[in-house]
C-alpha cells in the first residue's frame, strides 16, 4: 500500500536539536493475512440507514517499511559543527495482530431523487460506475468501530546496515513490548472509535467532495428519442 494514498504527507517525525537533524518517513505498507477470515457477517440493517458488519481474522501482519535520514544540527548552538552527507537508513517493522474481531457500523445516506436520476449511459462505462453511484451519496459515516485482539505478537525492526543494530533495536523493542502490552490493549479499542473512526470519517467527507456528478464520458454520445434496451443485450 502507498501512503500516500491515505495521506498526501507521510513524515511521521521532523526534529532538529543540538545534536542532529532528523526525519523518520512511512514508505510503504504491507498486510498479510487477509486469507484467514474465520466470519463474515456484513450489511446487516441496525437503523434506518444504518447498516452494522462483523468480521473475525485469525491472523493480521502489518509490514511497515521506512525511512530513516540524519545529518549533522546546522543550529546557531549545535554540538558538532560538520559539513556532512545526510546518512539514510531503510529499515522493516513488523508486527502481527492474532484472534482479532471488528465490529463497525456504517452510516449511509442516499439521495433517492438523484438516484433514481442516473442517467443510464455512464453506468454501461465500468470506469463511471463509481463516480455515479457516490455522487448520490449526501452523507457516509463509521458511527461505531469496536477493536478486539487476543494476542499481539513483539514488533520486530529489520533491515539496518549493521546486523548488530538490528539486534540491539529488536531487543530494545521487544522489551518496552512487553512492559506495556496489557496497555496497549486495553487502550486499543478506545484508539479505534475515537481517533481512526474520526480520521476515517475526515477522509470520507474529503473524498465525497469529488464525487458531485455523474459525469458523461467525451466519446459518449447523447441518444434522442426512444431507447430499445434489448440493444443492451444483443445485436441490433
Amino acid at each position: 500500500i502507498d501512503p500516500a494514498i491515505l495521506s498526501p504527507d507521510t513524515e511521521i517525525y521532523d526534529g532538529h536539536d543540538m545534536l542532529t537533524k532528523s526525519t523518520l518517513s512511512i514508505e510503504s505498507i504491507a498486510l498479510s493475512g487477509l486469507d484467514t477470515f474465520t466470519a463474515l457477517d456484513l450489511l446487516n440493517a441496525a437503523g434506518q440507514y444504518t447498516l452494522s458488519n462483523s468480521l473475525k481474522l485469525k491472523r493480521l501482519t502489518i509490514r511497515v517499511k521506512m525511512k530513516a535520514v540524519m545529518q549533522a544540527s546546522s543550529l546557531s548552538n549545535a554540538v558538532i559543527v560538520a559539513e556532512s552527507e545526510p546518512i539514510e537508513e531503510i529499515f522493516i517493522v513488523e508486527i502481527s495482530l492474532n484472534d482479532i474481531t471488528l465490529d463497525f457500523s456504517v452510516y449511509l445516506g442516499i439521495d433517492k431523487g438523484s438516484l433514481g436520476e442516473l442517467p443510464i449511459g455512464p453506468l454501461l462505462h465500468s470506469e463511471n460506475i463509481a463516480s455515479c453511484i457516490l455522487s448520490t451519496l449526501k452523507d457516509a459515516k463509521f458511527t461505531n468501530i469496536q477493536l478486539s485482539i487476543g494476542d499481539i505478537t513483539p514488533p520486530t525492526l529489520s533491515g539496518f546496515l549493521d546486523s548488530g543494530i538490528d539486534y540491539i533495536i529488536s531487543s530494545a523493542a521487544e522489551s518496552l513490548f512487553k512492559m506495556y502490552e496489557q496497555v496497549a490493549k486495553r487502550a486499543l479499542p478506545n484508539f479505534f472509535d475515537i481517533f481512526v473512526k474520526d480520521w476515517i470519517n475526515e477522509y470520507i467527507e474529503d473524498s465525497l467532495r469529488l464525487f458531485t456528478e455523474c459525469v458523461f464520458a467525451p466519446n459518449m454520445a447523447k441518444l434522442t428519442g426512444i431507447v430499445d434496451f434489448r440493444d443492451f443485450f444483443m445485436d441490433p
